[in-house]
């Protein structure tokens, strides 16, 4: 099995450019199923508002709780930027034996954000909070640049 589909699939390590490119490659997907291109604020806005959320509040109700609260406003803004049921939508993916099943998208974006928050956690406690907010933001040009660049394989 490719590097590629590893990743996109969420069997592979997470690194945060892994994740920032299944994140927009799932994207991508999803948005030309829809004949729909997104702009840079619907592809940032719901990464910006979880990570927001799950930085702020982390430290005074606790990381699990925070990353669940934020985790569930990055979904509510990513369907309504996308404006599909993201739990309706499916995709077929291989399981580990080989065989295809379908999963919903909003499972897929909702691993991508939980991977993506533990890796934020992780480096919150290393960096000060003035180099955090600078990664946020490179992070978030980040995510937008693979999304306008994705290329699909049909």
């Amino acid at each position: 099995m490719s590097q590629i589909s590893k990743v996109l699939e969420g069997r592979e390590h997470p690194s945060l450019n892994k994740l920032l490119y299944r994140y927009a490659v799932t994207l991508k997907e999803l948005s030309k199923g829809l004949n729909i291109e997104l702009s840079r604020y619907k592809v940032q806005r719901p990464l910006r508002k979880g990570i927001e959320l799950l930085l702020q509040f982390s430290l005074y109700i606790g990381e699990a709780d925070a990353k669940g609260i934020a985790t569930d406003k990055y979904l509510e803004l990513l369907a309504f930027s996308i404006g599909v049921d993201l739990e309706a939508k499916k995709k077929k993916v291989k399981d580990e034996k080989g065989q295809e099943r379908e999963v919903s998208y909003r499972a897929i974006f909702f691993d991508i954000f939980d991977k993506l928050a533990d890796l934020l956690i992780d480096v919150r406690k290393k960096l000060p909070p003035s180099r955090v907010r600078e990664l946020v933001e490179v992070i978030l040009d980040s995510a937008y640049e693979k999304y306008k660049y994705a290329k699909l394989q049909r």
